[in-house]
């Protein structure tokens, strides 16, 4: 939806729009206090290259602080937010990623996986 509404964009309103929102207050994240199985640790550390998922960490930031303009920062992300864009990459609806990394990493991760990460990322920005 938004690649049809950005197409219309100019530099100006470009800059315009992220100036604006820049200029706005972060939002809070109310996080439940979910205790982060060992395992997500690892896979955000490690990974899993069993199953072909690299680390959250090599993209993402050690902090979940991102890198550049190809890797969001994930901290403080909501959960639900974070949880329906992994589901979407893993069922391919999402499909923005460069070189399909982020699909082919979903697509390997359970849903309870998916969870735990979510709660462990939006707990980082607390």
């Amino acid at each position: 939806m938004m690649h049809y509404i950005s197409k219309e964009l100019t530099d100006q309103h470009i800059s315009d729009l992220a100036s604006y929102y820049a200029s706005q207050p972060a939002l809070v994240n109310t996080v439940s206090n979910v205790t982060i199985e060992a395992s997500t640790q690892t896979l955000v550390t490690t990974g899993d290259m069993s199953r072909m998922i690299i680390s959250c960490a090599a993209c993402h930031g050690a902090q979940g602080e991102g890198n550049g303009d190809i890797f969001p920062a994930l901290a403080g992300q909501s959960v639900d937010y974070t949880v329906r864009t992994l589901k979407a990459y893993r069922d391919g609806s999402r499909n923005n990623d460069i070189n399909a990394t982020m699909r082919n990493v979903a697509k390997n991760l359970t849903n309870s996986e998916i969870e735990q990460l979510a709660h462990y990322y939006a707990q980082l920005g607390q």
